[in-house]
């Protein structure tokens, strides 16, 4: 426990100076104490690969980066994101934990945030219905969870999406017609390892600048339209059409003319 409040003094020293940097550590609680103090605060990130465990405590309200991923914390974390209210939050990443529960309907509500990342952990039940329609979302990353039901149209209100991940979970229903309609700055959606049904919608032709279509292990039938200015792997032919979506991950390289 000494060790614990040193660093936890050193780092408050450390943030009072401009610099705090935790990486690699081998402690095992992210206690209060540090977000009393200070430690965790709106310039502070807790960064990649340490072992912190337990349930994250609040942070202050006025957050602007969190980054805790590549830890052991647990439990939900619904407490934790309806207490960040300040509008400038930007940047959350939580991947690669044990978090579980459901996505609260505040996990949307900052219109600032650009980048979500809650990739590898445990979580479960469906997508919050009421999204902030003017949310910034740039890069969504919800992998590798058990998150099921229908993608929530109100995505479709994020036209600034680049990355759409929610590969590996247990979605369900008909792939959206409206990625295609209103997502048009994807880059990269994974679709793959879920229970979607039927045809893929003809609207993904629109998606000019996508790079890489993960459309594998699903349900869907039919033929695979072809994504205008791009071309497959090469293993798929030239339009991916020798393929069935339900077992094609669609690599899509732009060509530069």
């Amino acid at each position: 426990m000494t060790v614990f409040v040193m660093t936890c003094e050193s780092a408050v020293k450390l943030r009072k100076a401009g610099k705090v940097t935790v990486g690699e550590s081998n402690l095992k609680d992210l206690g209060a104490t540090h977000f009393k103090y200070g430690v965790i605060h709106e310039r502070f990130e807790v960064t990649s690969y340490n072992n912190f465990e337990g349930t994250i405590p609040p942070v202050a309200p006025d957050v602007i980066y969190l980054i805790l991923s590549n830890n052991k914390f647990s439990g939900s974390i619904a407490f934790l994101l309806c207490g960040i209210t300040g509008e400038f939050f930007q940047y959350l990443d939580l991947s690669d934990n044990q978090l579980s529960g459901s996505l609260p309907n505040c996990s949307f509500r900052w219109r600032g945030l650009s980048i979500l990342n809650l990739a590898n952990n445990n979580l479960s039940g469906k997508i919050p219905i009421s999204l902030d329609s003017e949310c910034s979302i740039q890069s969504l990353h919800l992998r590798n969870n058990s998150l099921a039901g229908e993608l929530p149209s109100s995505l479709k209100h994020y036209t600034r999406m680049i990355v759409m991940d929610v590969g590996h979970n247990k979605f369900s229903g008909k792939i959206p017609a409206w990625i295609g309609d209103s997502l048009s700055d994807l880059v990269v959606l994974s679709l793959r390892s879920n229970q979607f049904h039927g045809m893929l919608p003809i609207p993904l032709c629109n998606l000019s600048r996508i790079q890489v279509l993960y459309l594998s292990l699903n349900n869907v039938t039919g033929a695979i339209p072809k994504i205008s200015g791009g071309r497959s792997d090469p293993e798929s032919g030239s339009d991916g059409s020798n393929h069935s979506p339900s077992d094609l991950d669609l690599q899509i390289w732009k060509s530069k003319s």
